[in-house]
């Protein structure tokens, strides 16, 4: 899981994503949460993207043209965390 805060002034004609070990998963929210003023969640069930989650050998956050051209803007990333999977009691 990790945390973005957007910017009112971010154009929206980006879609972020988040890569581990080079298999892509796009934010599945609103494409506008981006531009908005606000903490938003980004979660990812990691062991649902069928990889060796003990050698994980990238992460990386982007942002993907999705309109004609593509935007400018500013974006806040923070607490990147991994959690296991909650069990039911």
């Amino acid at each position: 899981m990790l945390w973005f805060y957007g910017d009112p002034g971010n154009a929206v004609t980006e879609q972020m994503y988040v890569k581990v070990s080079g298999i892509k998963v796009v934010y599945s929210g609103a494409a506008t949460d981006i531009a908005e003023a606000a903490w938003r969640p980004f979660s990812i069930d990691l062991a649902a993207l069928g990889i060796d989650l003990n050698n994980v050998t990238q992460l990386s956050i982007g942002f993907e043209r999705t309109g004609a051209s593509g935007g400018t803007g500013q974006m806040y990333i923070e607490d990147i965390r991994l959690y296991r999977a909650r069990t039911a009691p």
